[in-house]
């Protein structure tokens, strides 16, 4: 049973948006001066379920200082916690209409800006993972620790309706929309897990989450269109 600290894991996105600030601040405010506009999505993430079949979700509001650093167009944050085998999941979404808004929030660079040492970076293939075609979908596994206090975190980005787990799709999407008259999107999906789950265990987790959060949150995204897995590198 994967479980999380739900009273600390805000205060650990808290410290991890205030440490990426200053040097956010300074980049987008360069690129909102060359373009500006974004694509809306079609529904609200607010509207996202709370029931995901067994899984139950519970809001974790993050302060208005919080949104304003994180400059997402929109955004959900909930745990979810599994009615039949316990497990619980903290969810975070933001969701920037025109990725030159979304400059530098990554784990692997917030959580070690904090304190936190980097134990683990590399991608996983997630089992189950929604509407893919192979049942699997390439995400970042990150494992941090600070201390006595660990904790895992699973991420990748949906870039116009393309799965990734590469940082490098994001960021060329981000130059693009900055530099052309094109529009495009980007969002970003985090598991956020307390201590260091066994692999096996947090790669069924996560894909039993997933398989019934994506196909819902799909028809949210600006364009609904059949989703295809990029190549990673690592």
């Amino acid at each position: 049973m994967l479980r999380l600290n739900t009273k600390a894991a805000p205060v650990v996105v808290i410290a991890l948006l205030i440490a990426s600030y200053v040097w956010y601040s300074f980049v987008a405010a360069h690129v909102n001066a060359v373009l500006g506009g974004t694509l809306p999505l079609q529904k609200p993430l607010e509207e996202l379920p709370y029931a995901l079949g067994e899984w139950q979700g519970k809001d974790a509001p993050l302060s208005e200082a919080v949104l304003k650093i994180a400059a997402a167009d929109d955004h959900v944050s909930r745990y979810y916690r599994n009615r039949r085998t316990g497990d619980v999941v903290n969810l975070y979404i933001p969701y920037y209409g025109n990725p030159r808004t979304m400059v530098g929030h990554y784990a692997d660079r917030c959580y070690p800006a904090t304190g936190w040492k980097t134990t683990v970076n590399r991608v996983e293939n997630i089992p189950r993972g929604g509407t893919q075609t192979n049942g699997e979908l390439p995400a970042v596994l990150n494992r941090f620790e600070r201390g006595p206090a660990k904790v895992t975190v699973i991420s990748f980005h949906i870039v116009g309706g393309t799965y990734t787990a590469d940082r490098e799709v994001a960021k060329r999407a981000s130059h693009q929309a900055a530099t052309s008259e094109n529009r495009n999107y980007l969002m970003q999906v985090w598991l956020t897990f307390a201590g260091y789950p066994l692999r096996h265990e947090l790669l069924r987790v996560s894909g039993e989450f997933l398989e019934e959060l994506l196909p819902i949150l799909e028809s949210h995204l600006p364009r609904p269109e059949t989703t295809r897995i990029l190549a990673t590198e690592e």
